[in-house]
């Protein structure tokens, strides 16, 4: 009562013109309200003028950028896509969104789409140094570590907030290289300063499971989903570690667990796989339809927000596979050429295609690709042996460079790549296998420019004395 008294008492406080009661005084009561319109107006002005500075400053665009930044240290690709989303929207002329649009694609695996970023970022006036930070990080992380080994070391001394992005792509590429226990000095130390990074566990579980430690790997698997139940590329790895020990029907559950995905195919085709070997090929095949309708671009970017990169067009060869092995010869034989095309080096796929050309009549084209598949697998007889002297012996480079030059020409680029690069620790100045790489890496240039460097210092250590150093720059 008291404070209803308060209020009428300044009401009535507000003089009345002669004859009129307090109660009839439009004119007094609406004085206050004309008063206050200037100053709205004054505050709506300012208040307009304030958000325009804030969105021309780019100001505005600081948050969805960090949340961004939250995201890819979490290993949550998707995510980091969508708030990054929202800050380039927000400032459109931002080299930082240009900058970390570079880092989201080199954690993809887009190599052409970060060259594209930092070219951005680049135009935008963004710093050259961190311009080539991205650039050496990129390469490091797929395993040319002995011309940038330095310049990480450097970093390292002083990282600041990329601590993680320098520890992640330089264990990766150690490991690349078969250098596992400098790998997991380096996972070490960033566990003990990141303990709350699935990352680390994730990075771990990737060296368990290629050294065939498949219990280790699970476990490490299972310890950076428990950091990030959503950390897809752990999800992921762990259904493919799952379903090598032959436990089909738990990998099936944990590629369904990648269904919710942005890019999901990846996961469609190996639940496809595992429901091949429990028997339920039928439920494999529209899975299979359904990923190759949406084309090879989305499968590959797919594959690639799990950090996997398979060699070829995986859904046409499962899906090819299946159909031949059904007897369906005229519906595999497009899929299988598809694949072949993709990865002519995929015997599995191209004694497939053999077989289905066989039924349908095609007896040339069906010995060719026998006997093809015959004479690569004649080849490969010596790597049982190149191997044994490799492991027998650590310094046995050239078992290591025949073994890889064998792999890389008959099997698998990538583990051909593998055993070429292991050398690089023990001798970084052995020339054969300078030389096959300079050669590799050219006819890779055309499609991805950054290549052609590599291939220029590779050349340059194959034809000058050893004591010419790497690329720092």
């Amino acid at each position: 009562m008291a404070k209803r008294r308060g209020r009428t008492s300044t009401r009535d406080a507000i003089p009345a013109e002669q004859g009129e009661s307090p109660d009839d005084q439009p004119v007094a009561r609406e004085k206050p309200v004309r008063k206050a319109r200037p100053r709205l107006g004054i505050l709506l002005v300012l208040l307009a003028g304030l958000l325009v500075g804030v969105w021309f400053s780019g100001a505005l665009a600081t948050m969805p950028r960090w949340q961004a930044q939250r995201a890819l240290f979490a290993g949550r690709l998707g995510v980091a896509e969508y708030w990054l989303g929202v800050a380039q929207r927000l400032d459109r002329n931002s080299e930082e969104n240009a900058l970390l649009a570079a880092r989201l694609a080199r954690h993809r695996g887009d190599a052409l789409e970060m060259q594209s970023q930092l070219a951005r970022a680049g135009s935008l006036g963004a710093d050259r140094q961190r311009i080539d930070r991205e650039e050496m990080l990129a390469l490091v992380q797929a395993g040319e570590v002995v011309e940038y080994e330095s310049k990480v070391m450097g970093w390292l001394e002083s990282p600041g907030d990329d601590a993680p992005e320098i520890c992640d792509a330089y264990a990766n590429g150690l490991a690349a290289n078969g250098r596992f226990n400098d790998a997991m000095q380096i996972l070490a130390a960033w566990r003990s300063d990141f303990p709350n990074d699935p990352r680390c566990d994730y990075r771990i579980g990737r060296i368990h499971e290629h050294q065939e430690q498949y219990d280790k790997a699970e476990a490490s698997y299972r310890e950076a989903i428990a950091k990030a139940d959503d950390f897809y590329p752990a999800i992921f790895s762990l259904g493919r570690v799952l379903l090598h020990q032959r436990r089909a029907d738990e990998a099936l559950e944990h590629f369904g667990q990648c269904f919710a995905m942005g890019y999901p195919q990846a996961a469609k085709i190996e639940a496809a796989t595992a429901l091949k070997a429990l028997g339920r090929a039928d439920e494999a095949r529209p899975l299979l339809k359904e990923v190759l309708e949406s084309g090879l671009e989305l499968q590959n970017a797919s594959y690639r927000s799990v950090e996997e990169q398979p060699e070829g067009f995986r859904a046409a060869a499962e899906y090819g596979r299946l159909e031949s092995d059904a007897g369906n010869f005229s519906d595999a034989k497009p899929w299988l050429l598809a694949a072949i095309e993709a990865n002519p080096l995929d015997l599995t796929v191209r004694y497939s295609l053999a077989v289905a050309q066989r039924g349908l009549g095609e007896m040339d084209a069906a010995e060719a690709n026998f006997e093809r598949v015959r004479a690569a697998r004649e080849a490969m007889g010596a790597a049982t042996a190149l191997n044994e002297r490799a492991q027998a012996n650590r310094n046995d480079l050239e078992a290591r460079y025949l073994l890889g030059k064998l792999i890389l020409e008959n099997e698998s680029e990538r583990m051909g790549l593998y055993w070429i690069r292991s050398i690089f620790p023990i001798d970084p100045d052995y020339r054969p296998a300078h030389q096959l790489l300079a050669d590799y890496y050219a006819k890779q240039a055309s499609s991805d420019p950054r290549f052609r460097r590599l291939s220029d210092y590779h050349r340059s250590k194959a034809e000058t004395p050893p004591s010419t150093p790497g690329p720092q720059e």
